[in-house]
């Protein structure tokens, strides 16, 4: 979300370590800085969580060994490149494929 005006250079997030996919946000104009405070205050009615979330993708969760070792263990070596953040509470908000020979025990 940005005011008329306002230059951004073109945002893209690389979200798996594997894969060259990317994400790309939407970037929404508004005519006044007003306007975008209104907006959000609304409209968006956004939640403020405390804290670091850290994000990772499960493309392996039928395998125990595949998903600690090429998706917790990397999302926490990334944590600890800020520390003392790896040494706080943090959330995880995972990406997980569909998996039909999974168990959801």
């Amino acid at each position: 979300m940005i005011t008329k005006g306002t230059v951004l250079p073109v945002l893209s997030v690389r979200v798996h370590p594997w894969e060259t996919d990317s994400v790309t946000p939407i970037v929404q104009q508004f005519d006044s800085y007003s306007e975008l405070e209104k907006f959000v205050r609304d409209s968006a009615d956004p939640k403020v969580l405390p804290g670091v979330t850290l994000f990772l993708h499960f493309p392996w969760l039928g395998n125990i060994g595949h998903t600690l070792f090429d998706g917790l263990y990397p999302a926490y070596v990334a944590l600890i490149r800020f520390p003392p953040r790896h040494l706080q509470p943090f959330r995880l908000l995972a990406s997980i494929d569909e998996c039909a020979t999974c168990r959801d025990e």
